[in-house]
């Protein structure tokens, strides 16, 4: 027999078997990497359907809004109100004057998770200034209004709300600043921030409208301050309970809120991944490192690993 045929004969075996090595690894790390895929957990489905024992807080803004009449008319009967010689906080420009607003949201449960709508209620409690109230007693002891107002979702949720409605406002005796409040009014947005982080609300302008002795008066208002924010979070636990909302009919001269901001710090979930997902990532490495390597000495022929 030749020689180089008896070679082939004594280290023919031996490929074979490192071939046949070769294919069953790669069959056996083919079926690992399938089960990891199948029964590995999904990342689809990291986000709950409902945040159970949890709730979206309650915010509260404060928000001093600028009102000047809407139209010829009422900027006319505005300035023969509030002349140019008036001087102090209520009174910014003339015809114009200050309405100190504070905003309340109410809590929200369970917290809504990303991508699910959520219906928050809007309370606002506004508070006349003396020099409105002093204009208008003079005429009548009561003030009829029909307001229009309007909020936006500006981060964390996509929507808007829009509320309108008439109040009857009791001036008291006339001799001090008047509370009223409107709502609360419900709005509906849908979250677009991911699980604890914060939604926020933008104050919009609003406008009113009454009848006076001398025609009607139409007032619009802005924020004194564009970039207030009303922000509210996800809480773990149980919302609290709130007892009221609204204002008192008449409120003490020292009621107007200054343009401040409510704490919204909140308390975070700690985010924890999956206890397994190290290990799949370890044994996907091992399975590659042990292929190659058997790829490697299956191409060497006996001669060359000799040499």
């Amino acid at each position: 027999m030749p020689k180089n045929e008896q070679h082939q004969q004594d280290h023919g075996p031996s490929v074979s078997k490192r071939r046949r090595r070769l294919l069953a690894h790669l069959g056996i790390f083919t079926a690992a990497g399938v089960a990891l895929v199948t029964l590995g957990p999904s990342s689809t489905s990291a986000a709950p359907t409902v945040q159970e024992g949890r709730y979206l807080s309650g915010g509260n803004l404060n928000v001093p809004y600028v009102c000047e009449g809407a139209d010829a008319g009422s900027i006319n009967l505005m300035t023969a109100i509030l002349p140019a010689g008036v001087v102090g906080p209520d009174v910014p420009a003339p015809g114009k004057f200050v309405l100190a607003t504070t905003i309340i949201t109410t809590d929200v449960t369970p917290a809504p998770s990303p991508g699910e709508d959520f219906v928050v209620n809007f309370t606002y409690n506004e508070v006349l200034p003396f020099v409105i109230v002093d204009a208008a007693f003079a005429v009548n002891p009561t003030l009829s209004v029909d307001a229009n107002i309007a909020i936006a979702a500006v981060s964390g949720a996509t929507g808007s709300g829009s509320f309108q409605g008439a109040n009857t406002i009791d001036l008291g005796d006339g001799t001090q600043p008047v509370g009223f409040t409107v709502g609360p009014n419900p709005a509906t947005f849908n979250r677009t921030a991911a699980i604890d982080e914060p939604i926020s609300f933008k104050p919009g302008s609003f406008t009113s409208s009454s009848t006076t002795s001398v025609g009607p008066l139409n007032l619009v208002c802005n924020p004194q301050d564009s970039e207030l924010l009303l922000t509210v979070s996800d809480q773990t636990g149980v919302a609290p309970v709130t007892t009221s909302t609204t204002l008192k009919p008449v409120v003490p001269t020292t009621a107007g809120p200054p343009a401040t901001v409510n704490d919204t710090s909140t308390t975070a979930l700690p985010r924890t991944g999956s206890g397994t997902s190290n290990l799949y990532l370890v044994l996907l490495a091992l399975g590659l490192l042990d292929v190659g390597y058997l790829a490697l000495t299956a191409s060497n022929s006996p001669r060359s690993r000799r040499a």
